[in-house]
């Protein structure tokens, strides 16, 4: 008999958090005041967290220190209160120490996070900014390399930005680095090599990401890859409670991304892969424009915690856990095994030698990462093990990671200005400190601004 999802979900179940099974988060950035599409997002995220009975967790992103000012905090606070988004922990709240949920006092844990990434050889150096791919995308460079270098200028053949299409709307997206911007010492090395030796001998032995003042690149997979694993991999799907299933490949919407600053901070996207899954989050809701970074941020989840994004039991249950399952998850995983003998058909036709012989040589992905491991334990409440929150860790943060799972994601609709521009804090007519100045209730900027689509939607 084919097994139902509610079935699978009441076999692999884990709890959120130790008062519900539903746990949400908001994390606004201090940069300014917040406006009224953080309102709506935060609005849904609430909404989702009542109607499952749940949690809702304020986690501060503070960690872009030439934007973020302290100072806007305390009116972030009041702002959120006023507007009727209390949360029921983190910051802000009489129950949680405050610290664990700001990200600049939590870099100890980043900084476990990179070192694993580093030590498995996902990450690279590279002395290119933004800036500098987009320059070199817009004009012919000098192709020459050298291996001891942490960059590389070839002619570029890609485009100057990308534009990512995934049937819900188009997602202005950063330039694609190019695999020939790659270092030489990276380029003529295997995607997920599993180690650094092929690092210059400057980039070895490091302990911490501080330890030298350049970027650090995540090597996403290519889909032109003439490796089959590796052009299977570059195209990464997944459910959107919002927006249906979405599709996005690497090396074409998106590319290496940074994970760690040269100024010594680490990226978005490596700071909330590590909170979301610390902190137990099994629901993301935020906007729209965000959907890339979610690829990315699976990408990261596996390559930190081992936890494989086309592998139903990785994810957290939906907050509907009588719906269907969509059909993705579903279809990847009935899919899988004879995915995985077409390419050991194909890896055998290339170079003669068996996936049981390559699999003696190289070890599988459990050998090579702590966090794997050949079966996941059923969760149940007895057995709930609460992920450490502490920003000063004494432990891993691979610590119970048996426990760990993939959030379901819920990519908003984007609120946009009279040009059409995605809202933000920049227009400050429609911050909502503002409007409660003008005199404006909670209810008539709900009744004013709010998509009325999503309000009605049976999805919140």
């Amino acid at each position: 008999m084919e097994e139902t999802w509610r079935e699978a979900v009441e076999e692999r179940r884990m709890p959120a958090g130790p008062t519900g099974q539903y746990r949400g988060r908001i994390a606004p950035s201090p940069s300014g005041h917040l406006h009224v599409g953080h309102a709506q997002t935060f609005f849904i995220a609430k909404q989702r967290a009542e109607k499952y009975h749940g949690e809702l967790v304020l986690r501060i992103e503070d960690i872009d220190i030439q934007r973020c000012k302290p100072h806007f905090l305390p009116d972030m606070v009041e702002d959120l209160t006023w507007f009727g988004l209390q949360p029921s922990e983190g910051y802000g709240t009489t129950t949680s120490v405050h610290d664990d949920f700001v990200q600049s006092k939590r870099f100890d844990l980043y900084k476990q996070a990179w070192k694993i990434l580093y030590d498995q050889g996902y990450i690279y150096p590279c002395t290119l900014s933004r800036r500098d791919v987009e320059h070199a995308l817009s004009a012919p460079q000098d192709t020459s390399h050298t291996a001891s270098q942490a960059e590389a200028t070839p002619t570029p053949t890609a485009t100057a930005t990308t534009t990512a299409t995934s049937g819900t709307t188009n997602i202005p997206n950063e330039p694609v680095l190019p695999a020939e911007l790659r270092p030489d010492f990276v380029r003529a090395t295997p995607y997920r090599p599993g180690d650094h030796a092929h690092f210059p001998e400057k980039f070895q032995h490091l302990q911490a990401p501080t330890d030298m003042r350049i970027n650090w690149r995540f090597r996403v997979p290519d889909y032109t890859s003439p490796d089959v694993d590796e052009a299977h991999d570059a195209s990464i799907a997944f459910d959107d409670v919002s927006c249906g299933t979405q599709t996005f490949t690497a090396m074409h919407d998106y590319g290496d991304f940074l994970v760690w600053r040269l100024d010594g901070y680490p990226s978005y996207e490596l700071a909330v892969v590590v909170d979301d899954i610390l902190m137990g989050v099994t629901e993301v809701v935020r906007g729209q424009d965000l959907l890339i970074s979610t690829c990315r941020q699976l990408l990261l989840m596996r390559a930190i915690f081992g936890l494989d994004f086309r592998q139903r039991r990785c994810w957290h249950a939906p907050a509907d856990v009588g719906a269907p399952i969509g059909g993705l998850r579903e279809k990847q995983e009935e899919e899988g095994e004879a995915a995985a003998a077409a390419v050991g058909e194909a890896e055998e036709d290339i170079d003669g030698e068996s996936p049981a012989q390559k699999r003696a040589r190289n070890g599988s992905l459990s050998d090579h990462h702590p966090a794997v491991t050949s079966s996941v334990p059923a969760q149940t409440p007895s057995t709930w093990h609460y992920a450490r929150l502490s920003s000063h860790p004494t432990g891993s943060i691979l610590d119970g990671s048996a426990y760990f799972r993939i959030p379901q994601y819920y990519h908003a609709p984007l609120m946009c200005d009279e040009d059409g521009r995605r809202l933000a804090k920049r227009n400050f007519a429609k911050s909502l400190r503002k409007m409660r100045e003008e005199g404006l209730s909670p209810a008539e900027i709900q009744a004013k601004y709010f998509h009325s689509a999503f309000l009605s939607s049976p999805t919140l």
